[in-house]
């Protein structure tokens, strides 16, 4: 009798620890990545076999005698599984079978989320996420996959919407701060106490919830970039940019200084423009003198639109050195005759003459020779 009390009172003992570990279970992603795998309890073999990411095991396991699951459950990690072998549909169906038998399960909807946004469906995947956050799941891979599928939706700030700030709150919530449930742009101009926030379905509140538990967390740090670049606020692009180049590598580094790249032209910070699109060139192995020449052309547009002769005739003249093409070789001469340099600007005019100009290209030539000539002139 004592030893049946004793064996009943050991499996209470164990049902009572895979139903505490349950909820993290449901969701590999979720908080076990904190744990070393040896302290992760998960609810059958076939959860630990999609956690160490061995879905066929996982399906192997559900396919034979020894596994006991509910057929819920059994819908649920077939679903899981087979999101991870890449076959959507599939995943799709078993998991839609799951959430048919227990609705609000945030790790199914989470999931589904995930088979809905790799299948294409993302405004479904959008919603899914939202669902799954509102029943209870709140982790940085939901959060960053919501971002991910507003971001695609063009949700970028979302339905923003402008609020004073009441002198009872406290001070003002500054700029990327979150207040009141809301992800704080910045303030509103000429509007003192006033700022401006994005709601919850939008992807810079959705991204700026995994940084504020993963300040270091690349992918995330790169995406939030982007989305400051799409709303044309390249000075906060730059900084996360610049923060996400530390933490990544291969293609998403390169994307990364592209991207950086991309926001310093928009700031009119030329050289630190070009430095990072010859990193940029280094990281995607990809050293282009054509692109490379373009690229100095525009830095050299950008500073010619503030008056900075010095620079344009800088720029433009490595742009030759690349590629000296007849175009390049008359607008840098232009350049150095406004510049007062004749002798200089006849020479490129001289070497472009001998390179096959078109028609067009010949009268301007002709035509900047002479005012070479004329500038050389004694007076």
């Amino acid at each position: 009798m004592y030893r049946t009390i004793r064996v009943f009172g050991l499996m209470l003992a164990l049902a009572s620890v895979f139903t505490t570990q349950g909820a993290a279970a449901d969701d590999p992603q979720a908080d076990t990545a904190r744990k070393p795998p040896s302290q992760v309890q998960y609810t059958s073999e076939a959860h630990a076999a999609l956690a160490a990411g061995n879905p066929r095991h996982a399906l192997a396991l559900l396919n034979s005698r020894t596994l006991r699951l509910s057929p819920v459950e059994c819908c649920s990690v077939e679903g899981r599984a087979f999101f991870l072998l890449a076959d959507y549909a599939q995943a799709r169906r078993k998991l839609e079978s799951a959430l048919r038998l227990r609705p609000k399960h945030a790790s199914d909807l989470y999931w589904l989320g995930r088979t809905y946004a790799a299948s294409g469906m993302t405004a479904l995947a959008a919603s899914r996420f939202q669902e799954a956050h509102w029943n209870g799941l709140d982790t940085t891979d939901l959060h960053y996959h919501w971002a991910v599928a507003l971001e695609s939706l063009g949700e970028l700030l979302g339905k923003i919407s402008q609020r004073k700030w009441h002198e009872n709150a406290g001070p003002p919530a500054e700029a990327g701060s979150f207040s009141l449930g809301m992800f704080v742009v910045g303030p509103v101009p000429a509007k003192t106490g006033w700022v401006i926030v994005s709601p919850p379905n939008s992807a810079i509140h959705q991204i700026h919830r995994v940084l504020e538990q993963q300040p270091k967390r690349g992918d995330a740090l790169l995406l939030c970039g982007e989305i400051w670049a799409a709303v044309n606020r390249h000075k906060q692009a730059v900084s996360r940019f610049a923060q996400a180049a530390r933490q990544l590598d291969g293609e998403q580094l390169t994307r990364c200084h592209e991207s950086w790249a991309a926001s310093l032209l928009a700031l009119g910070d030329y050289d630190a423009y070009l430095k990072q699109v010859r990193t940029h060139m280094r990281e995607s192995d990809e050293i282009d003198a054509t692109k490379m020449a373009m690229c100095y052309e525009r830095a050299a547009h950008g500073v010619a639109q503030r008056g900075d002769l010095k620079r344009q005739i800088r720029y433009l003249t490595l742009s030759v050195e690349l590629q000296p093409d007849v175009e390049r070789l008359i607008t840098l001469a232009d350049a150095l005759l406004e510049a007062q340099r004749a002798d200089d600007a006849s020479r490129y005019l001289r070497t472009a003459l001998e390179d096959k100009p078109t028609t067009s290209q010949r009268k301007r030539i002709m035509q900047g020779l002479q005012r070479a000539a004329y500038l050389a002139s004694p007076r």
